[in-house]
């Protein structure tokens, strides 16, 4: 019996029997077959953070959401009132790094500093 390769089962003859693959092009597909099955065995376990469902396996390794719907369920702000560093009002921080309650407070605020410095 004539070794074939197990990739694209091409007929190697004159070589040795043992002989697997036909090429190096037929190791790397084999090789990146088996990574990418790997990587499915370890992403099938993943669940939504907001519905609990199982993750598919096709979404990106570094996703947190199931969907669209999932994503938008959470609030996207900081949660909690902050005061604003220029007036004192409170607010709801859109994101962590928010000091101000508004545009025109967080210039005055910037102009108040340059001149601090100046």
């Amino acid at each position: 019996m004539r070794p074939r390769c197990i990739i694209c089962g091409v007929d190697m003859w004159p070589c040795k029997a043992n002989k697997v693959y036909c090429s190096p092009r037929c190791i790397r597909a084999h090789n990146t077959m088996l990574e990418r099955e790997a990587k499915a065995e370890a992403l099938k376990d993943r669940r939504c953070e907001t519905c609990h469902a199982l993750m598919p396996v096709t979404m990106r390794a570094d996703a947190r959401w199931c969907s669209k719907a999932c994503k938008n369920a959470v609030p996207h702000y900081y949660r909690g009132t902050r005061t604003c560093g220029w007036c004192g009002g409170s607010f709801r921080a859109v994101n962590k790094d928010q000091v101000t309650c508004s545009l025109s407070c967080g210039q005055r605020l910037r102009q108040s500093k340059r001149r601090a410095k100046g």
